[in-house]
């Protein structure tokens, strides 16, 4: 499951996309995926998403049909739509979750017939299509599997289930990669924090993402000392002399601020 923006989580099962809310526990299924010409109903296969548009994104495929596709549902549970699809599979096809790039786009890795050691994609928010796409070159890596990740340095990293070396004329079991595209490092986004008010001194938890590589944290612009947890989550000091406003968080990519304001209390 993935946390979104609104504090609920949100995943997915074989054949459908679910909300569970924390408070009151309450679980709802948004949608179910729709059959493909009469076939078995199409599958999700990687976890979900939240892109700064607000939407919801994931991949599912079609075991019937030998295709995968994307697809985006909003929070709310309307506006289910599945893009148009990206090609055949192989046999032991996977998708991973799917990331948004600085550039906007969202990033995933898999492989597909034509490319056998597999594929780093770059898929338009707007389309589903494929806008830039890298292959893995023999020795270096084949299969990838996990999720990528977007560096503080704006380069993406994974790993494979295949290629790289060891010694001992071993058969070599999958390797870690990173790829340098072009894009600038992340803004980092600061998407909820707890509690919502405190003395001076007291700590808060930030919610939010891009956080390694974090710079500064402040509180209605006065700084405060902090200890990155990891990229969703950084733990922060209420500094001396802070007042009542935005907390904001600083990286390589530039400034973010939250939408609502931590309340300074008076000792």
């Amino acid at each position: 499951m993935t946390q979104g923006a609104d504090g609920n989580f949100y995943g997915t099962a074989r054949g459908e996309v679910f909300r569970f809310t924390p408070s009151g526990l309450i679980f709802k299924v948004l949608t179910r995926f729709p059959k493909v010409n009469g076939f078995l109903p199409t599958n999700a296969d990687s976890g979900l998403t939240q892109s700064s548009n607000g939407k919801l994104y994931g991949g599912v495929l079609t075991y019937s049909l030998n295709q995968a596709q994307f697809y985006d549902i909003n929070p709310s549970g309307s506006g289910f739509h599945e893009f148009p699809a990206i090609g055949k599979l192989a046999v032991d096809f996977r998708i991973s979750n799917l990331i948004e790039g600085s550039d906007g786009n969202l990033w995933t890795a898999f492989t597909q017939p034509r490319s056998p050691n597999g594929r780093v994609l770059a898929i338009s928010p707007d389309t589903g299509g494929v806008v830039r796409s890298f292959e893995f070159q023999g020795p270096n890596g084949s299969l990838p599997m996990a999720s990528v990740v977007q560096g503080a340095n704006g380069k993406f990293y994974g790993t494979t289930a295949g290629g790289g070396t060891v010694s001992g004329g071993q058969q070599p079991s999958g390797t870690v990669w990173t790829l340098d595209a072009g894009l600038a490092a992340p803004v980092s986004s600061v998407a909820a924090f707890r509690p919502s008010s405190g003395v001076n001194g007291a700590s808060v938890l930030i919610r939010g993402n891009h956080f390694v590589g974090a710079t500064a944290v402040t509180f209605n612009g006065v700084s405060a000392t902090f200890k990155v947890l990891n990229q969703n989550f950084i733990s922060a000091t209420v500094p001396s002399g802070a007042t009542s406003g935005t907390i904001a968080v600083t990286n390589a990519g530039g400034t973010s601020v939250s939408t609502g304001d931590f309340t300074v209390l008076a000792p």
